[in-house]
C-alpha cells in the first residue's frame, strides 16, 4: 500500500494472489476485493487467482 489511503469499515481484502493499492485512494466501506474465481465449465471447478491493482 503507498500513501494517503484510507479505507472504511468492513471492508473485505482478499488478497491471496495480490492488491496492489496506489497512493491517494479511498475504499469506500463494505467494499470487497476477490483476487480468485472459478471456471464454472471446468469439471474439477478450478480456482483461478489473479492480481488486483486499485487506484
Amino acid at each position: 500500500m503507498d500513501e494517503n489511503i484510507a479505507i472504511g469499515w468492513f471492508v473485505h481484502l482478499d488478497a491471496r494472489a495480490g492488491i496492489k493499492v496506489a497512493h491517494n485512494c479511498n475504499i469506500s466501506s463494505y467494499s470487497k476485493f476477490i483476487t480468485r474465481s472459478h471456471d464454472i465449465d471446468d469439471t474439477m471447478f478450478t480456482a483461478e487467482f489473479k492480481p488486483s491493482t486499485i487506484g
